[in-house]
């Protein structure tokens, strides 16, 4: 009987929150039989503001962009394909040599492989890039091209000047 009683008084606990919910936004509801303010006088002056003209390109410049596009990720992978060998060999004269020798081999080849992610990175901003803005990605991968080739070749060049400990001469 408890229980029922205490039941009970929920149930009209939350019926009376509800309903005092309901009269609120009855109360900041608009009214209609109170004329409300026109909004459309208000827009019309922004719908008669002349737009920007925006041209869009032609067919044949988007036939350009795409073989540009094209042609510029080509080069791309065929520059790191190039240099697989090179790092290929890199690897190799890292995993054979030791002590400091080894750290520095580590280190380039840690550097190369952060230019040549952010290369791969760039392809898609390459597969994506507008008339608008395609000189501008072009020169980002212009530029992350030859921090990728400084790397390589600075990571070949310390290389072959640090001593090689050969497995004949353990």
């Amino acid at each position: 009987m408890v229980s029922h009683r205490i039941t009970a008084w929920a149930v009209v606990l939350i019926a009376g929150f509800a309903s005092i919910g309901c009269e609120k936004a009855a109360v900041d509801a608009p009214r209609a039989d109170v004329p409300q303010a026109d909004t459309r006088d208000q827009a019309e002056p922004a719908a008669k503001q002349e737009l920007p003209k925006v041209s869009l390109p032609t067919d044949r410049e988007l036939d350009e962009l795409n073989g540009m596009r094209r042609d510029y990720a080509n080069t791309i992978n065929r520059v790191m394909s190039d240099d697989d060998d090179e790092v290929a060999l890199l690897q190799i004269a890292a995993y054979t040599s030791e002590g400091a020798a080894k750290g520095d081999y580590e280190r380039a080849l840690d550097d190369l492989a952060r230019r040549r992610e952010t290369l791969r990175g760039d392809l898609p901003a390459i597969a994506s890039a507008t008339l608008a803005d395609w000189n501008s990605v072009k020169a980002k991968v212009d530029d992350d091209l030859d921090e990728a080739a400084k790397s390589l070749h600075a990571a070949s060049t310390a290389t072959k000047n640090l001593p090689r400990q050969t497995t004949a001469a353990r």
